[in-house]
């Protein structure tokens, strides 16, 4: 009786197989053919999971990988140490979705099928396929095999676990490796960004200076081509020179200056240069008049200056004419301080020619302290009156900044109102 179901059991699962490949499972055959069973049984649950993993969800070789895991884990009834190697082999395999689907297609535990291929490795099925195990069907070989499998799974997910920690550790240091490293490439990348910064500045610092520099020389040489260019004009308060000859000639030979007839007055205007040239320098009229004309105009200048002090002294006019011979010792003893104070008294009576010498004085300093405001002053009131020589002088002061502020614009309309009047230092400036 046994024999026929056994024959009828071979003959479903022979019917039922979805593959040739995996062998099927005869446990007397096993023991009483097999040589070396062990590593052929082992070999057959190979084949059968090859054969699910090739097939999927039309494998339907359960009972007999049931048959042969059962076998596998109790034939010789091993020991807990060799329990221990075979279920590594078998865990290596990695088996855990065969063996889910295994539990799930086992059937009805009360059915002669599950009883005979299912019941007592169920337990294990369960372990390997990581389900909750009922021990109930368990026996002893069997539950000596789930032992194991946790203990493995317990060292395995132990080791997994030191293992994570292990590569979190490395990782971590690795990380903190790796920041202090960037840390220090940081470093280097700002100290370097320092340099290069300082690097600019002193680069910048020394542009600047040589910017400087260069706009200071740039100054000095326009300073230097105002200075040569820059035309003095000023009384002679000089001893005159011979160089002064054609100076004082042309002067002299203005045909201009002298009145055309008898009932026609001089322009006292242009009469200055002539004057420059008689008063305040060596020249003298012996250029004009000859030597011996020049002496008894000399001898007569005493007597001059004798009159001219009565006149002076009621007079805006004669007090100029005072200082003028009081500045150069015409007719008289030369005294610089008495001249200005003549020049002074006639300048504030409201005497043009005298205002222009004042302001003339006070710019270059000469008798009196320099003051190029009180300068701006007294020649401004000449200027009003249209004295010619006073709107040169100012124009000139004004044109190179002079003690005032630079004013191109006004020193060239001074310089235009003078030339109207035949000024020549003004046309000359005008023709630059």
């Amino acid at each position: 009786m046994k024999l026929l179901v056994t024959s009828f059991i071979v003959g479903f699962i022979l019917f039922s197989q979805a593959s040739a490949d995996a062998p099927e499972c005869d446990q007397e055959e096993v023991e009483q053919f097999w040589d070396d069973a062990i590593p052929r049984v082992f070999d057959s649950i190979e084949a059968h999971i090859r054969d699910y993993d090739r097939i999927g969800s039309k494998y339907e070789g359960y009972p007999d990988l049931a048959c042969f895991t059962k076998l596998y884990l109790s034939y010789s009834d091993p020991s807990e140490a060799e329990t221990h190697r075979r279920v590594i082999r078998l865990l290596d395999l990695e088996v855990e979705a065969v063996y889910r689907d295994l539990v799930a297609n086992s059937g009805d535990p009360s059915t002669f099928f599950f009883e005979e291929f299912f019941e007592e490795v169920l337990c294990v099925a369960q372990k390997l396929g990581r389900l909750r195990v009922d021990h109930s069907a368990c026996e002893k070989v069997m539950s000596q095999a789930v032992v194991v499998i946790e203990s493995i799974r317990h060292e395995a997910e132990k080791d997994k676990r030191a293992k994570e920690e292990a590569e979190r550790k490395e990782k971590e240091e690795e990380e903190e490796r790796l920041a202090e490293e960037e840390r220090k490439n940081e470093e280097k990348r700002r100290l370097a960004e320092e340099k290069r910064k300082k690097a600019e500045q002193e680069k910048r610092k020394e542009e600047e200076q040589k910017q400087a520099e260069a706009e200071r020389k740039r100054k000095e040489k326009e300073e230097e081509e105002k200075r040569r260019e820059l035309v003095k004009y000023q009384p002679l308060f000089r001893r005159g020179t011979a160089a002064d000859e054609t100076y004082c000639r042309r002067a002299f030979n203005d045909e201009s200056r002298w009145p055309r007839d008898k009932y026609q007055r001089a322009d006292p205007n242009k009469q200055v240069d002539l004057d420059h040239c008689w008063d305040l320098t060596s020249v003298g009229g012996e250029y004009f008049y000859g030597e011996a004309l020049s002496r008894k105009k000399a001898e007569s200048l005493i007597g001059q200056y004798n009159g001219w002090i009565g006149l002076g002294t009621s007079t805006k006019r004669g007090m100029y004419i005072l200082g003028r011979a009081k500045l150069v010792g015409r007719g008289t003893r030369p005294d610089l301080k008495k001249s200005i104070e003549f020049y002074r008294r006639s300048a504030r009576s409201g005497f043009a020619k005298a205002q222009y010498f004042m302001g003339m004085f006070y710019a270059e300093g000469h008798g009196v302290a320099q003051d190029y405001s009180e300068a701006e002053k007294w020649l401004r009131k000449s200027v009003k009156q249209n004295d010619a020589d006073a709107k040169a002088y100012l124009g000139y002061l004004l044109e190179f900044g002079i003690g005032l502020d630079r004013n191109l614009v006004e020193s060239k309309k001074f310089y235009r109102e003078a030339a109207k009047k035949g000024h020549r230092f003004a046309r000359e400036r005008l023709s630059k």
